[in-house]
């Protein structure tokens, strides 16, 4: 019950936040994208723990600035590391799971950089990601991989959709969109496929 209620203010907060940044024009408003965040956000406060609660607020928030203005913020995800790395060494989670297991999902995620597969925030967010599953006691190393794969997948069928969209409405096809949302909804895919096995 506590987690849920801690959930819910998680989730609450992170409403006010996009709603009073759309209301100050500091963010554009969409009101079909704040509908959409509210409901990612109500999902997120049954399923998901605590610490993944605040990860799951950060992706959502993230998911709603690429969409509207495609810009990420990257106090947030900045903050959330520098949380997560305290966690690590306040719970002392390196004791369990050797810290150079990191290497090769960093490099995997540098290299796909350089190959301007994705920008530095879409970067700072896997980043987040895998310190996060590094915490949770889970192996960066397969995770990573399995969830680029899965986020990479997730991305082509919205940008399929969004160009059969663009051509019935006779717009030239576009190759470049919003990689923040298909992060959010493969993290939610892998979570799901990890609380399964």
């Amino acid at each position: 019950m506590r987690r849920y209620l801690i959930n819910t203010v998680v989730a609450v907060a992170a409403m006010i936040i996009l709603s009073k940044a759309a209301k100050r024009e500091l963010i554009v408003k969409n009101n079909i994208c704040l509908a959409g965040a509210a409901s990612a956000l109500a999902v997120g406060s049954f399923i998901f723990d605590i610490y993944t609660m605040v990860l799951w607020s950060v992706l959502v928030m993230q998911s709603y600035t690429d969409i509207t203005e495609q810009h990420l913020y990257l106090m947030l995800p900045r903050l959330l590391a520098v949380m997560e790395v305290a966690y690590c060494l306040v719970h002392r989670t390196y004791l369990d799971i050797p810290l150079s297991v990191m290497i090769f999902p960093a490099v995997l995620i540098a290299a796909a950089m350089l190959i301007r597969a994705y920008t530095i925030g879409d970067m700072e967010l896997f980043l987040i990601i895998m310190l996060h599953t590094y915490n949770q006691g889970i192996s960066p190393n397969e995770y990573m991989v399995s969830y680029l794969s899965v986020t990479g997948m997730v991305f082509a069928v919205y940008m399929i959709v969004k160009n059969v969209i663009g051509m019935i409405k006779h717009r030239v096809p576009v190759w470049k969109g919003a990689f923040a949302p298909a992060m959010t909804i493969g993290f939610l895919i892998v979570y799901f496929n990890i609380l399964m096995h």
